[in-house]
């Protein structure tokens, strides 16, 4: 079988979650081990990293595929129909988690 999963999804309620991301990696940035002090440069004098960050999360927003959009990608990459395509989004919260998932036909 074959399982895909998406931790984010195409929306608003994603992106109004993305400014939140510099804020957690403000808090979170001392407690990463081991020590360094080039992490705490980039992250609180030069916000680099929390700016690529909320960079890498928007992006990921936009690019992320809609449940019909995974299940015609699971289509095309298996032309002889050897796998059953299941698509959908699941879990409870603001974002839920989209998956695609392909079983073999028996």
């Amino acid at each position: 079988g074959i399982a895909v999963f998406e931790s984010t999804t195409r929306d608003l309620r994603t992106l109004a979650v993305m400014p939140l991301v510099p804020v957690i990696v403000w808090l979170t940035t001392p407690f990463i081990r081991p020590f360094r002090w080039s992490r705490l440069l980039l992250t609180y004098v030069l916000p680099a990293i929390p700016l690529v960050a909320v960079f890498d999360g928007v992006v990921s927003c936009l690019r992320t595929y809609t449940p019909d959009e995974l299940r015609e990608l699971g289509a095309l990459a298996d032309p002889g129909g050897i796998y059953q395509w299941q698509a959908g989004e699941a879990g409870r919260g603001p974002i839920p988690m989209t998956y695609l998932v392909g079983t073999p036909k028996n």
